[in-house]
C-alpha cells in the first residue's frame, strides 16, 4: 500500500526532508541540544579509541537512527509517529550529553551504603565517567571483545589497564538539580497543556454521548468531521448505530481523477452533501440496509468552523445545539478548527443503522 503502490500519498505528501527538519525536532524538543552534544562526544571518543578496542560501538545507535529516518523519508506520506522507534536511541545520546556536561548523577545518601563505592569486581566507580557510555565493567568488556577483562587478568587489575579510554574533557560545573529543574520547568507546562487541553474536545464529546446514551437520550450519532477525528466505540460502550464520513484511499478501482470520498465532498459543500446523502428512516424504502446509507441521526457532531454554514439548515430540520466542548488553541489542520459542537434532533429508533 505505502511502498509498492505509494497510495499513502492520498493522505498528504511532505518534503523528503520533513522527518529531519520537522519530525526530529518535534519528537525530542528541548533534549535536542543534549543529543547533538552527546553525539559530538561519542564521535570524539570514537576517534580516540581504535575499533578493535570497542570504539565503533559508540556510533551504532546513531547509524541506526539515521538509516531508519532515511528509509521513512522515501515514501511521500510522512507522519511524526513513524519515527517513534528512534526515541530510545535519541534518549541514549541525550543521557550521554548530560553525563558528559554535568557529570555522574550523585548517589543519594540513603543508598550510598547499599551501593558502596566500588563495583563487585573491585574496579572503582570513579572510573565510570571515563567510559564513553557509563556501564558496568562486565558490559564494557563484552562490547570491547573481552579486552577489558583480559587486561585486568594480565595486569592484576591495574588502573592503567582499565583506562584505555581517555578521561572525559573538563565539564562545566552545572549542578544536576539545576538541570533537572530546567527540564521539569520546560516540560511541565507543555505536558499539562497536551494532557488536559489540546484536542480534549474530541474525547470529552464521547464521554458526553456515552452518558447521554445511558440516560436513553441518544438513539444514533453521526460525525460530520474528517474521518477518525474522534474515538469511536472504544469510548462509547453502547451498541447504538454511529457513522462517520469515509476517507477511503484510491485503490485503482476507478480512474484516479474521479476518486472521491465523503469527507472531501462534505468539506467542499456541507449543505449539498447533507441534502444528497442523508435520508430520513421513513423515506428509506428500498435502500434500507445499503452500506452507503447515511440516516439522519438523533445527534450530529462537527467542528465549530462549519457552524456558520450548516446551522440554519440543521435548525430547519429540527436540530439545535445541545453541547459544546473546547478542543484546542490551535491546530494545523484547517478542517478541525474551533470547538466540538453537538446538535440534537428528534430521537429516532435505535435500529436506524
Amino acid at each position: 500500500f505505502n511502498v509498492a503502490d505509494n497510495l499513502g500519498e492520498w493522505f498528504g505528501v511532505s518534503s523528503p526532508l520533513f522527518h529531519f527538519v520537522a519530525s526530529v525536532p518535534v519528537l525530542f524538543s528541548i533534549l535536542l541540544p543534549w543529543i547533538w552534544y552527546g553525539v559530538a562526544r561519542a564521535v570524539r571518543e570514537r576517534n580516540a579509541v581504535s575499533p578493535r578496542d570497542g570504539g565503533g560501538y559508540m556510533l551504532e545507535p546513531l547509524t541506526l537512527a539515521v538509516v531508519t529516518t532515511a528509509i521513512y523519508s522515501l515514501p511521500g506520506h510522512k507522519e511524526y509517529r513513524f519515527l517513534f522507534p528512534i526515541l530510545p536511541l535519541g534518549y541514549l545520546y541525550a543521557a550521554k550529553g548530560l553525563l558528559s556536561h554535568v557529570g555522574p548523577l550523585p548517589t543519594p545518601a540513603c543508598l550510598s551504603g547499599v551501593l558502596g563505592d566500588d563495583h563487585p569486581d573491585g574496579t572503582s566507580k570513579k572510573d565510570d565517567d571515563a567510559r564513553p557510555f557509563p556501564m558496568p565493567p562486565e558490559a564494557a568488556g563484552r562490547l570491547m571483545g573481552g579486552n577489558a577483562s583480559k587486561a585486568r587478568d594480565s595486569g592484576g587489575g591495574s588502573s592503567s589497564s582499565r583506562r584505555s579510554i581517555p578521561k572525559a574533557l573538563p565539564r562545566p560545573q552545572l549542578a544536576w538539580r539545576r538541570v533537572l529543574a530546567f527540564l521539569i520547568a520546560a516540560n511541565l507546562p507543555v505536558a499539562l497543556y497536551l494532557a488536559l487541553l489540546h484536542q480534549s474536545g474530541v474525547v470529552k464529546v464521547m464521554s458526553y454521548l456515552r452518558e447521554s446514551a445511558s440516560r436513553h437520550q441518544v438513539s444514533s450519532i453521526g460525525f460530520l468531521m474528517p474521518c477518525h477525528s474522534t474515538p469511536f466505540y472504544s469510548h462509547f460502550h453502547h451498541g447504538l448505530p454511529m457513522w462517520f464520513l469515509s476517507c477511503d484511499p484510491y485503490l485503482k478501482e476507478t480512474p484516479a481523477e474521479l476518486h472521491r470520498w465523503e469527507a472531501q465532498e462534505f468539506e467542499e459543500d456541507p449543505v449539498g452533501f447533507m441534502s444528497l446523502n442523508l435520508i430520513s428512516p421513513q423515506n428509506a424504502q428500498g435502500i434500507s440496509g445499503s452500506p452507503d446509507a447515511r440516516y439522519w441521526p438523533s445527534h450530529l457532531v462537527f467542528f465549530d468552523n462549519k457552524s456558520g454554514v450548516i446551522r440554519d439548515y440543521l435548525k430547519d430540520r429540527g436540530y439545535k445545539e445541545c453541547a459544546r466542548f473546547f478542543n484546542s488553541l490551535w491546530l494545523p489542520d484547517a478542517r478541525r478548527q474551533g470547538d466540538v459542537v453537538v446538535y440534537c434532533g428528534p430521537v429516532t429508533k435505535a435500529s436506524d443503522s
